[in-house]
């Protein structure tokens, strides 16, 4: 048991401003009766980091050092501040959370405008590059302490979005929202650790236009495609089977461009038919993991790219 005595120097009672606006407070001992310095800083007493100010419970203990040493008497001073960052358990499995949220833009091709309706020249044709387009975005890092970097569960969520509403500190983002970029170590560790410090990064989308469609909200981290080519399926009158042909104009010249496909693969241009006996396309059934946006003047396919899985197992 310490025999260290400690005294507060009323004369250290300060205050100072810190670099986000709010106040620091400083408190400070004497110590006598001490061992080394490390029996000084827990001298009865003295504050331990994460404990509150004894006149304002929102001020925590951010540190305590010893300052002066003259071997047989320690001044002591411990800082206080208002901080998210306490750590009001020791054991660093039991401390919540780190989250940190942070802007981002994403610059990728496009072929839907604000409105989500298809970029078409005057002739109603899609054009054959698309428009770069910044897309605004959130990252959000959680950073927590685990027994152990799962590396399992790292295979599991990486490359993922969730399949369900999930929350986030009081945020609510629908299905198809979040995507899991990593969950790896935030540092370096020892090999057996008691503890590992692991972080997770997902990068949210969350379109809010009155304009888009439900599909386009649903999946803003998924394929989306112009339906356009310039094959369709058609049945041979001589075999009877089914084959991918060409796209003839009504005046008989192949096409030579994309041309604008409904949800069953058939020209909205009923005028364009399949091969030079200008057959008839026929229409197919997409598979159920594709989907088709149908708008006034063109269909989207939605391909499901990233898997969707339950992430209530990292976010709870």
């Amino acid at each position: 048991m310490s025999l260290a005595i400690a005294t507060e120097r009323f004369s250290d009672k300060k205050t100072k401003r810190t670099i986000d606006g709010n106040w620091g407070y400083q408190r400070g001992w004497d110590v006598v009766g001490y061992t080394d310095e490390d029996d000084a800083v827990t001298a009865y007493g003295i504050p331990s980091v994460g404990t509150a100010h004894p006149l304002n419970s929102n001020l925590f203990c951010v540190s305590v050092d010893v300052v002066e040493n003259k071997l047989t008497l320690a001044h002591v001073v411990a800082l206080y501040q208002i901080t998210s960052l306490k750590a009001s358990d020791p054991n660093p499995l039991n401390r919540p959370p780190i989250v940190r949220w942070r802007p981002g833009k994403k610059s990728e091709e496009t072929d839907t405008d604000q409105n989500g309706n298809p970029i078409l020249n005057a002739a109603t044709d899609a054009f054959k590059r698309g428009v770069k387009r910044n897309f605004s975005v959130r990252y959000l890092t959680i950073t927590r302490y685990e027994p152990y970097y799962d590396q399992g569960e790292a295979t599991l969520y990486t490359d993922t979005t969730n399949d369900g509403a999930i929350g986030f500190e009081g945020n609510t983002f629908a299905a198809g929202q979040v995507y899991c970029i990593s969950i790896a170590p935030a540092e370096e560790y020892q090999e057996n650790p008691l503890y590992v410090k692991i972080q997770y990064d997902f990068e949210i989308r969350s379109p809010n236009s009155p304009n888009l469609t439900d599909l386009q909200i649903r999946y803003p981290h998924q394929a989306r495609i112009l339906n356009q080519g310039q094959r369709a399926v058609f049945t041979d009158p001589a075999s009877g089977k089914d084959g991918l042909g060409h796209l003839y104009l009504q005046s008989g010249e192949p096409v030579h461009s994309d041309v604008l496909l409904d949800e069953t693969g058939v020209p909205m241009d009923d005028t364009i038919k399949v091969t030079a006996g200008m057959l008839d396309a026929v229409p197919q059934t997409l598979p159920d993991t594709v989907f088709a946006d149908i708008t006034d003047t063109a269909v989207f396919l939605v391909y499901v790219i990233y898997p969707e899985v339950d992430f209530s197992g990292i976010t709870d």
